[in-house]
């Protein structure tokens, strides 16, 4: 029943109709607003008329973001909105500049200069811009990540703390459908990259020092790696098992990698050096995997971590040098 006021003999409606025609037009149109009101919403603005002011109902209706998304969001088209927000995890929200500057600090505040060396980079301002506490991006590029690993590894600081900077930030999603992204699918990925079969072979005396060899077969093919998109069609790409433990913790005993024949190795890059011994310059007789340091006419200096050697070998002892492609670099 309405109400009404009797004034001057006339029936006049009260705000009373206006409020029951606003609290009608939101039940015929509930199926269209977003996010759709359920039976319990429905039920709240039938008892719209009983609500004291609009702001106490908002706290009925107010539909806030679900879990880990940081911003606020107000329902629109309602008086003396008041803001709903929930946050995420806010444990540790420094920059990955600020988090590599915790390493540096924890590897015993070692130089730039040093880690650059250590990455395989030239000097300190291939490596500056990452330590520093403005450097704000979601992820540090994975072969960057993947050096700076290496290098601060050589002072105690766990590389999977470096790499983890190499994942993507997860980026909260708004209104949407996560999916799962799929890899490339097997006909773009061939599995018949050769690996050539490894063991571990006599340490041999350089320089006064045992360095680790190891034995290979390029005539026995163990298995195949499927062949990443980047190497399509190169036949000079083959795979090892590396043996030894003498460049760990860059390369552990057993751990796969792909090695290419045609690329002229970089200083600072991992590389395979073939060796021949006595008259037969024609048939390597063991190979080394170590780091690039230094290469002149006369010889090649290389490195190792396990233990930390650095040592040369002269020219006429080498058959070839091939370089070890960075996992970050197949897949970049």
């Amino acid at each position: 029943m309405l109400r009404v006021a009797k004034r001057d003999g006339a029936l006049i409606e009260s705000d009373f109709r206006k409020r029951e025609n606003a609290r009608a037009m939101l039940l015929r149109n509930a199926v269209a607003l977003n996010p759709p009101l359920d039976s319990r919403v429905v039920t709240m603005l039938q008892g719209a008329r009983d609500r004291a002011d609009a702001p106490s109902l908002h706290d009925d209706l107010g539909v806030a973001h679900a879990r880990y998304v940081r911003s606020k969001r107000t329902v629109v088209n309602v008086e003396n909105v008041r803001t709903v927000c929930k946050g995420d995890d806010m444990s540790d929200r420094r920059t990955v500049g600020e988090r590599l500057l915790d390493l540096k600090r924890r590897a015993g505040g070692v130089s730039l200069d040093e880690i650059a060396r250590l990455a395989g980079y030239r000097g300190r301002s291939s490596v500056q811009g990452y330590f520093n506490a403005a450097y704000d991006a979601d992820y540090l590029p994975p072969t960057v990540a993947e050096r700076l690993a290496t290098a601060l590894a050589t002072r105690g600081i766990d590389p999977a703390e470096v790499l983890a900077m190499a994942r993507t930030a997860e980026i909260p999603s708004a209104n949407g459908v996560p999916f799962k992204m799929e890899g490339a699918p097997d006909i773009t990925m061939p599995n018949d990259v050769p690996v050539y079969g490894t063991a571990l072979g006599s340490d041999e005396m350089i320089q006064g020092e045992a360095i680790e060899q190891t034995t290979l077969n390029r005539a026995e093919t163990v298995t195949y790696f499927r062949r990443p998109p980047i190497l399509d069609r190169r036949a000079d790409v083959y795979g090892l098992f590396v043996q030894g433990a003498s460049m760990s913790p860059r390369f552990e005993p057993g751990e796969a990698v792909f090695v290419e024949g045609k690329r002229p190795p970089r200083i600072g890059d991992d590389v395979v050096v073939y060796l021949v011994d006595g008259d037969d310059k024609d048939l390597p007789t063991s190979v080394l995997i170590k780091r690039l340091v230094r290469r002149t006419s006369a010889f090649i200096e290389l490195r190792q971590f396990n233990p930390d050697l650095t040592f040369t070998l002269d020219v006429a002892r080498i058959f070839q040098v091939h370089r070890v492609i960075p996992f970050g670099e197949l897949f970049d």
